[in-house]
């Protein structure tokens, strides 16, 4: 994928030891670990509960704490059971934290909570509205984007062209899971990849069969998943 960054030797030890190996439960999820190491683009796209977006945000996390990114933004759009975040009262992050919050999760505990809130106060893990991503820039990044079926192809346009120098990014989602009429974003871009073969950008796809949630989370899925997609 990208570069690695310089490492500081005193340091390169320590940061290793702590970052811990992720442990893929299914093939699914052995492709998207393969997928995170070597792509700048990566889609994960498929039925819920598998963990597209736990192993993105371990990933995520492995490469804060080894230094080979500056920092990892969090987002994910504003749209929740086909209403708007936008109506709740607050700040951004008041807006988007509880929806986030299991990805933040991961990072706490794999960095540990001293660290994790000293990287937060920091700058160096955030959360953005996807508004903001649309006008900015990122370089030694790492971004990720959850339920990515609620953007719009205009809204993934806008983003895939944020990427800066050792910038990753990693959209989550699943498109039968969408709250937006028409066409939405991780399909587009998922299509998009696939037909033009685009390098250094990959889809990684889960089933039915991926799902680790739990065993009657899997059950149901598999039941959608044969009616047709049904929520």
């Amino acid at each position: 994928m990208s570069r690695k960054r310089k490492q500081n030797p005193k340091f390169q030890d320590e940061r290793e030891n702590k970052a811990q190996p992720i442990v893929a439960k299914t093939i699914g999820q052995t492709n998207y670990i393969v997928a995170l190491q070597r792509s700048v683009v990566v889609v994960a796209t498929g039925s819920a509960g598998t963990g597209k977006t736990y192993v993105a945000s371990a990933h995520a996390a492995n490469r804060l704490v080894r230094g080979e990114v500056d920092n990892v933004i969090l987002s994910r759009p504003y749209v929740v059971m086909g209403k708007s975040c936008g109506l709740f009262p607050g700040t951004i992050y008041d807006k988007l934290e509880p929806f986030l919050k299991p990805m933040m999760n991961v990072f706490k505990t794999r960095l540990g909570e001293n660290d994790y809130d000293s990287r937060v106060r920091a700058g160096k893990v955030t959360i953005q509205a996807l508004e903001a991503i649309r006008g900015m820039s990122f370089e030694n990044s790492i971004l990720i984007i959850d339920e990515a079926q609620n953007t719009t192809p205009e809204d993934m346009k806008s983003i895939v062209t944020r990427i800066g120098e050792n910038c990753q990014l990693i959209l989550c989602g699943d498109a039968t899971q969408s709250d937006i009429r028409g066409p939405n974003g991780l399909d587009f871009i998922s299509n998009i990849i696939e037909d033009y073969q685009v390098a250094q950008a990959e889809v990684v796809n889960f089933y039915p069969d991926d799902v680790v949630r739990s065993g009657i989370t899997k059950r149901f899925v598999q039941i959608f998943d044969k009616l047709g997609g049904s929520k």
